[in-house]
């Protein structure tokens, strides 16, 4: 049995077995619970705007790996923008974290609604290829670990975000 595609599956389940909410769906009280389709809102449909003080929004979570940059603008209307590119240049990418961008399709740009549980950050990217899951564990408003998963080839990587304040933060 290969324990790394079994691993991350079973990851996922719990992970989303962990965020089930106590809301009601409806008014005869039927419980929702949290589950990838509900973490792939469409454009139409709005998340919940961010708790104020879960995570920071003038600025950028940004990590590097392997020679690779990354970097996440939350916004408070409840959804993520993130991208990545060469860790030489992550300061050119910061820029492309606008609502203006162009996301979707060949886009390496991603706008994300954000679900927040406690201390976690889940979302997921949606590509051309298929979907990224982002697990994440606040360490605080300016550090966010990601579990990363990805539903295209089976990889996972885990990532620690540091929060950096941008001047020309849009909000």
């Amino acid at each position: 049995m290969h324990h790394r595609t079994f691993l991350a599956p079973t990851l996922v389940a719990l992970l989303l077995s962990a965020c089930r909410t106590n809301d009601t769906a409806n008014d005869q009280g039927t419980a929702g619970t949290t589950t990838v389709d509900t973490l792939q809102h469409t454009e139409a449909s709005a998340p919940p705007p961010l708790p104020e003080g879960i995570v920071r929004t003038d600025g950028v979570y940004a990590a590097t790996m392997g020679g690779v940059g990354y970097v996440m603008r939350f916004f408070p209307d409840g959804f993520v923008m993130n991208t990545a590119g060469m860790a030489n240049d992550r300061d050119g990418l910061k820029p492309l974290l606008v609502p203006t961008t162009p996301t979707g399709g060949n886009s390496s740009v991603h706008r994300s609604p954000v679900l927040v549980k406690g201390d976690s950050v889940l979302f997921v990217t949606q590509g051309m290829k298929g979907n990224i899951a982002y697990f994440g564990l606040r360490l605080g408003t300016d550090s966010i670990r990601f579990r990363k998963y990805s539903h295209i080839n089976g990889s996972e990587a885990t990532l620690t975000y540091f929060f950096e304040v941008d001047g020309s933060a849009a909000q």
